[in-house]
């Protein structure tokens, strides 16, 4: 399944215990004020990402599911945004 559709790899967003929920907003909340900081928008960062991820999408939604708190990326799309990000 895909994060996009309200899974974290694998379990149910809304089965997650209320700490992971909150671990996963702040998460998402630190990630768009490194986004601003780099002076990029959500469809010029997932571009950038696209271009690390060689043969795999990338899309603007997935980075509003992040910064929402809504999904946690996969260790690939974590590696791709570091990159992009100079972390």
């Amino acid at each position: 399944m895909d994060d996009s559709d309200g899974y974290h790899r694998g379990k149910r967003i809304d089965r997650l215990a209320p700490d992971r929920l909150l671990r996963l907003k702040k998460w998402g909340e630190s990630l768009e004020k490194r986004i601003v900081a780099v002076d990029l928008n959500a469809l010029q960062f997932a571009a950038r990402c696209e271009v690390q991820m060689k043969s795999k999408k990338f899309g603007r939604d997935l980075i509003s599911n992040y910064v929402n708190g809504k999904s946690q990326p996969s260790n690939l799309h974590e590696a791709a945004m570091a990159k992009v990000l100079g972390i």
